[in-house]
């Protein structure tokens, strides 16, 4: 329901489907986002670089939902160096503020912010077979695995199958 508002309700829903998909699909913190430049962008190989915290970088592969809104953002190239705003605090506040009113419009009650979503990228890709922690951490950007800890959180559905698991 919420990229779907995005959708229906932004004046700019390919630049905002952009930004929270990031923040989806690859776990990006809001200021990551908000400094993504259009050179950081290689839609011809499907990466984009990101710079996180403390100057650390990494080369990230592009999500195929999110393929297409690139596509689009660079071609329509404008003169910003940045891709969602040259003010990085002022692009993070009318994240949060976009956030906050596609949250509600959908309905949802989940206490935070855009954080959320990373927490979500996380905790989703910790539930598959097929992605060893040591993924995870680099997919995250953590350096120590206690951080990339804090971010798995699963479901009481999920507790509950898991202790019924157990044979005494």
């Amino acid at each position: 329901m919420f990229f779907h508002n995005i959708q229906l309700y932004s004046d700019h829903p390919t630049l905002e489907l952009a930004a929270f998909g990031l923040m989806l699909c690859l776990g990006l913190r809001i200021h990551e986002v908000a400094n993504i430049r259009y050179q950081d962008i290689h839609v011809e190989n499907r990466t984009i670089s990101v710079f996180g915290k403390n100057e650390k970088s990494a080369i990230l592969p592009l999500p195929d939902p999110l393929q297409n809104y690139f596509q689009k953002l660079v071609v329509n190239k404008s003169q910003d160096v940045h891709l969602f705003g040259n003010n990085s605090q002022s692009t993070i506040r009318k994240l949060r503020a976009q956030y906050k009113l596609y949250s509600f419009v959908s309905g949802w009650k989940y206490p935070g912010g855009p954080h959320l979503l990373r927490h979500t990228f996380i905790s989703r890709l910790s539930e598959r077979t097929d992605c060893p922690s040591q993924l995870l951490m680099y997919l995250a950007r953590h350096d120590r695995p206690e951080n990339t800890a804090r971010y798995v959180h699963r479901s009481p559905n999920q507790l509950t199958r898991a202790v019924n698991k157990i044979n005494y």
